[in-house]
């Protein structure tokens, strides 16, 4: 597989102690993601540590990861315990200064990850295979997502038309198959069947709205009303779907072989129990929410707002049976040894 020869990309391994949380081992290597070690050992990415996190966070450094500023975002993969709400491990996959790395996707085998990559506020779709150590600039686009069954991902280019790629895995990595465009709209998701996507869609004329769309080439069918409610996320399960609009995650629940009403979560726009850096935010709105492993836990950023104007994000986990938040980004700052940074967009997979 090639790699990008003008990227860059350093992983840092962190040893999770009860005392203290200290760096283990660091590098920098040109081309390519690298693998995380541990006392000079490689670890595995897929192991039964916890849910696989791939998120995209500010480094401390001075640079944001946010909607409204998003050059400072670089991709780290942590190891999370659902049960007892712990960070096990943290690496660092991406290393750009001022290129834009969100919005990943990780395939069902744990060996590949999707994202987002901006140049000159350009959207790129960007492939690392973890195994191999390799990083790769596949398509103009943006919003990748994979397939649940591991056959095919999605992505929407800049003219808003959304594209399946069928992929094979061989021994030199993954291989893409001509890109297919299959529909107009942005920021795709696959339902669990691999046969739906739920997307951002806007027909001729009229206001925005999330859409279902059978493939190949079905006629999309509204999910949320015309309300703008956009970055859908459906659950691994089927079972609930999401979108987001006016800062707040709206949520709808398949049961009986429909969907029901679209409801908003309750969660705290004015959350001063999340920890004194939210203190000053007149208003904390939520969004690309993605579920984690379960149809129980749903990952959101949540942007924190003083006078209008966004001055960073976060990352929340909401627990939909009990409705506990749990302050995910502390605890990622926390096994980074890292404070004072952003963190937005993360994709979930269960080991």
């Amino acid at each position: 597989m090639a790699t990008s020869p003008n990227r860059r990309f350093r992983t840092r391994a962190l040893a999770l102690g009860v005392a203290a949380l200290g760096l283990v081992a660091a590098g920098t290597v040109a081309g390519a993601v690298c693998a995380g070690e541990r006392d000079g050992v490689r670890t595995p990415h897929r192991d039964d540590r916890g849910v696989m996190l791939v998120f995209a966070a500010s480094d401390g450094a001075g640079d944001a990861c946010m909607k409204a500023d998003n050059a400072g975002c670089d991709l780290y993969l942590a190891r999370y315990d659902l049960d007892a709400r712990e960070v096990r491990s943290v690496e660092r996959l991406t290393d750009t200064p001022g290129e834009a790395e969100w919005f990943p996707a990780v395939d069902p085998t744990g060996s590949f990850v999707l994202y987002e990559s901006r140049v000159d506020r350009r959207g790129q779709i960007t492939l690392l295979d973890l195994d191999h150590d390799t990083a790769e600039v596949l398509f103009p686009g943006r919003y990748p997502d994979f397939d649940h069954q591991g056959e095919r991902f999605a992505y929407s280019t800049r003219q808003r038309a959304l594209v399946v790629v069928p992929y094979g895995v061989d021994r030199s990595g993954l291989q893409p198959g001509a890109p297919q465009e299959v529909g107009a709209g942005r920021d795709p998701q696959f339902l669990p069947d691999g046969e739906t996507l739920i997307f951002h869609y806007q027909p001729r004329g009229e206001t925005t709205r999330t859409a279902l769309q059978g493939l190949p080439g079905g006629l999309p069918v509204d999910f949320s009303d015309a309300d703008r409610c956009a970055h859908a996320s459906v659950s691994p399960d089927g079972t609930v779907g999401t979108c987001g609009v006016g800062g707040s995650v709206r949520a709808r629940r398949f049961e009986d072989g429909e969907w029901g009403v679209l409801d908003s979560l309750a969660v705290p726009r004015r959350p001063p129990e999340y920890g004194p850096r939210f203190e000053d935010c007149r208003r904390v709105s939520y969004g690309y929410a993605e579920f984690c492993g379960d149809g129980e836990h749903l990952v959101v950023t949540a942007h924190c707002g003083v006078d209008g104007e966004p001055t960073f994000a976060n990352l929340l986990l909401i627990d939909l049976t009990t409705g506990e938040i749990i302050d995910l980004h502390d605890q990622l700052e926390q096994a980074r040894g890292v404070s004072g940074t952003h963190s937005a967009t993360v994709s979930c997979r269960a080991p």
